[in-house]
């Protein structure tokens, strides 16, 4: 069986993504820029809480993956 893609990778090399990403960056660096600078101490703020969030699920948080053998060595001698 052949693993299922990752849509957010295979979605940034469409070229279509990438030019409508640029269009609405140039649209707001251009036409809203006063509104997106105001906003961006708000939008860091809320990144930090998503990024501890996503970027946190793949190396063993949680407490299953704790490796407890370092402790019984330490008590054995």
């Amino acid at each position: 069986m052949s693993e299922p893609r990752s849509t957010s990778k295979s979605m940034w090399k469409n070229p279509l993504v990438i030019v409508c990403v640029v269009a609405i960056g140039y649209w707001i660096y251009n036409y809203h820029l006063e509104h997106a600078l105001g906003w961006l101490p708000y939008i860091i703020l809320l990144l930090c809480p998503l990024m501890h969030i996503f970027m946190h699920g793949g190396h063993g948080h949680g407490g299953q993956g704790h490796n407890h053998s370092h402790n019984k060595d330490k008590q054995e001698k």
